[in-house]
Order: structure tokens, then C-alpha cells, then sequence
């Protein structure tokens, strides 16, 4: 979890940790409820819905990951076997599920496609921008000046050519065979 959640990881352990324990100490039956469980619970919750709130790919992907790996544990919130502390792991779900939905503007955000960076925008004349913007007036626009023009034609048509020619025989065949 501090790897996909670097900046949020201690607070979402934090507020899953004392919720699960808040409300196993209030609503849960009297019985000893011992073990890091309802962390895990909570924290399993956290990175399957975060992902999915989020919709990320990849957090989604790893709400996936989370669901095949880890999808047995949904067992664990129902009453089966007494002995176990079920309502640890049903709080500490549900707190991992609100801290998901709380956190969901937080943290790593989705990349921009490529499709939604507008890069003609920045590379047009600052008048146009604020021409778009509402920013300016119409009537005193001024012509782009062409920055570069100089240079790019001083590189691009060289004034002179030298070009050097050196001419020699080709050896004839009667030559290479003297030598045999």
C-alpha cells in the first residue's frame, strides 16, 4: 500500500486502524477480539475499492490483483465460526471502504492521455491565448514575429560551394597480368 499510496499510506493506516477499533469496541459482542485482522481487512478493502473509485487502470488493475488473490477473505466477514472476531474483519472492511471513498481525490492521480494534452495550445501566440481566454482586446493585435527566420535560412542556403574533382586511370587489364 506505501508503494501506489505514498503520500496517503500512514493516514488510510491510521484511520482504518482507530475506526476498526472504534466500532469493534462499540458494536461488537463481548468477547476478546485480539489481532492485526481488521487492519488487513481494512486495508485489502482500501486498495480494491480505492481502485475502482479512482478509475485508474492501474490502481484498478491492482484491485484485480487484490480480488484474485485475496477474494477468500470475503468469508471472513460472515459469521461462521464463532472463535473468530468476524466483526473486526466486517468493521475493518467497511472502515477500509469509507477511507477508499474519503482519500479518492488524494493521492496518485491518472495520467493524462496523450489525446487530452493540447499541445497547440502552448505553442500558440501568447495574444491568441488570451484572446481565448477573454483577456484581450481585438482591435490592437499585433502580427507573430518570426523569431528564427534568419538563422534557419542562413543554415539551410549556404552562400558558397567548394567542390574538388581528382581524375586518375583506371588500371587496364594488361597491366595486372605483367606482373604473372
Amino acid at each position: 500500500m506505501i508503494f501506489f499510496y505514498k503520500e496517503l499510506a500512514y493516514r488510510v493506516m491510521a484511520t482504518i486502524w482507530l475506526k476498526t477499533g472504534a466500532w469493534v469496541w462499540m458494536f461488537a459482542r463481548s468477547e476478546w477480539h485480539i489481532g492485526a485482522s481488521g487492519l488487513i481487512y481494512g486495508f485489502v478493502c482500501f486498495l480494491f475499492f480505492s481502485g475502482i473509485f479512482r478509475r485508474d487502470t492501474r490502481l484498478t488493475a491492482i484491485s484485480l490483483l487484490v480480488t484474485f488473490l485475496y477474494g477468500s477473505l470475503v468469508w471472513g466477514i460472515l459469521p461462521v465460526n464463532q472463535i473468530v472476531s468476524w466483526e473486526s474483519h466486517l468493521f475493518g472492511s467497511i472502515a477500509g471502504l469509507f477511507s477508499a471513498y474519503y482519500y479518492r481525490l488524494e493521492g496518485p492521480k491518472r495520467p493524462k492521455p496523450q489525446w487530452e494534452i493540447d499541445e497547440e495550445y502552448e505553442l500558440l501566440h501568447p495574444q491568441v491565448q488570451e484572446i481565448e481566454e477573454g483577456e484581450h482586446d481585438l482591435e490592437n493585435l499585433t502580427p507573430p514575429e518570426e523569431k528564427n527566420s534568419e538563422i534557419v535560412n542562413k543554415i539551410s542556403t549556404p552562400t558558397e560551394w567548394k567542390i574538388s574533382y581528382t581524375i586518375t586511370s583506371k588500371p587496364s587489364e594488361s597491366s595486372e597480368n605483367k606482373g604473372d
